[in-house]
């Protein structure tokens, strides 16, 4: 609707507008405190934040820090603000001198863990997670970002538990979810992980980004006819990419009974070129395709490959 403001906006501009006031109130009276004037900065610091506006976040929260440099929530966002900076060693020494006064605050146990992961420090970060999750067994972000630390060591498999007891914490946390039928799946229990699937596709319903992830996997592990049912239900929500267009055409020429009209959704699929945020292999897709099609069947593909390259001979690659 034209002319509506966004939520975070409108916030930014009660927080500016609150801030403006307490300064100038502050420059006429000794009412306002050091620390409430920390607080409007540290408040702007986070609208900013939200916006990606990170530059004018740094610089409220140390405006914070100097009016009160007792007032822990602004060093702790401040050392996240120095990680996703990619300043990492200046994040270190914030929440060193955090951890000094207190050492056992899981918040900066998790942020140490977080600064270990983006150094690529991975078995640390492992470390560091697994401990806040051993002892806070109801910390679900622990054991969510467990498991991504566990997925880049290999080991999925080890974090199951971690991630059943998230996921009776948080049933419906589709993140959480996610982890878990994957690291079934690492685990070849494929059928716990087809169970958290389909919890997965229930939630999902009408979003077509989580529809096509969850289809996406199934096609990867070849379990057609259940990616077949999910594109055909993201493409009624919505809009598929070019990738996602071709592997519902793939999988439905692969287990559908309806060859033909695998068919028309290869042909609609390679009737366009894959844009620059979705680069597909094509030829390589395709040969993929023929290799796992009866010898009829690769012959009817080809002949549609054939047509639709003597129609838009730029959008398939020769030879096929």
């Amino acid at each position: 609707m034209a002319g509506t403001v966004p939520p975070v906006r409108s916030r930014l501009h009660r927080l500016v507008f609150g801030l403006v006031v307490t300064a100038a109130v502050a420059a006429c009276t000794t009412t306002v405190s050091r620390r409430e004037l920390a607080e409007e900065y540290y408040n702007l610091g986070n609208a900013f934040y939200d916006l990606g506006r990170y530059d004018e976040s740094f610089r409220y929260y140390s405006r914070a820090i100097e009016l009160d440099p007792d007032l822990p929530a602004v060093s702790f966002n401040l050392a996240r603000l120095h990680i996703d900076r990619g300043e990492y060693d200046a994040a270190a020494l914030v929440l060193e001198g955090l951890r000094a006064a207190d050492p056992e605050n899981i918040l900066i146990r998790e942020s140490d863990a977080y600064l270990d992961y983006v150094r690529g420090e991975f078995e640390s970060a492992y470390a560091g997670y697994r401990s806040v999750a051993d002892e806070y067994p109801g910390r679900t972000s622990a054991a969510y970002n467990l498991a991504r630390v566990a997925r880049k060591l290999g080991r999925e498999g080890d974090v199951i538990d971690y991630l059943e007891r998230a996921a009776t914490v948080e049933p419906e946390d589709m993140d959480i979810l996610w982890e878990l039928a994957n690291a079934y799946w690492v685990a070849e229990q494929n059928e716990d992980a087809l169970a958290i699937s389909e919890t997965f596709r229930e939630l999902a319903a009408g979003q077509v980004t989580d529809l096509v992830r969850l289809a996406e996997s199934y096609f990867e592990r070849d379990y057609h006819l259940l990616a077949v049912e999910i594109f055909d239900e993201a493409a009624g929500a919505g809009e598929l990419g070019y990738r996602a267009r071709l592997h519902r055409a793939f999988s439905s020429l692969i287990a559908s009974d309806d060859f033909t009209g695998g068919l028309e959704l290869l042909a609609e699929a390679t009737s366009q070129e894959p844009s620059e945020e979705d680069e597909v292999d094509l030829e390589a897709e395709l040969e993929w395709l023929l290799a796992r099609l009866p010898a009829d069947d690769v012959t009817s593909v080809e002949e549609l490959l054939a047509q639709r390259e003597e129609a838009t001979p730029e959008a398939l690659p020769s030879g096929l």
